[in-house]
């Protein structure tokens, strides 16, 4: 015999329900800003922190840094390129430990390199090229 839940009894269905967004208190966070270094030039340095709430009401999050104690609050993008990956949080193995802020800017780095090869190898075709179409020419 089969019996139905009764779902009005909270011992079997919670009658309130999380907010999903809630999901993400507690996890940990790296952001970088632009800082002065002790030569007073500018440099992007990284900061830890977690994520301590979330404000259903202003749809923010409220995160801190560990070396200042610092608030701040994000919205869910923000949060979403600071966030630190990993497999347990359904995250590719492959981005363990990375923020998807930093992925990006290591796909943008990665594409600048591409193409700085290609400029340098146009560059060196047409040093090599010239002297050889001489050298060809003398000897035709």
């Amino acid at each position: 015999m089969v019996v139905p839940v009764d779902f009005g009894n909270q011992k079997f269905v919670p009658a309130e329900a999380e907010h999903p967004h809630k999901r993400f208190v507690g996890r940990k966070i790296w952001k970088s800003f632009e800082v002065d270094d002790f030569t007073k030039k500018r440099v992007s340095k990284s900061f830890e922190g977690v994520v301590l709430s979330y404000s259903t009401e202003r749809q923010l999050f409220k995160v801190m840094y560990y070396v200042d104690k610092d608030t701040e609050d994000l919205d869910f993008y923000e949060l979403s390129q600071v966030l630190v990956m990993g497999k347990k949080w359904g995250d590719p193995p492959e981005f363990e430990g990375y923020t998807r802020d930093e992925l990006l800017r290591m796909l943008k780095l990665q594409a600048l390199m591409q193409e700085v090869r290609e400029e340098v190898n146009c560059l060196f075709e047409s040093k090599i090229e010239k002297p050889y179409e001489a050298w060809y020419a003398r000897e035709n």
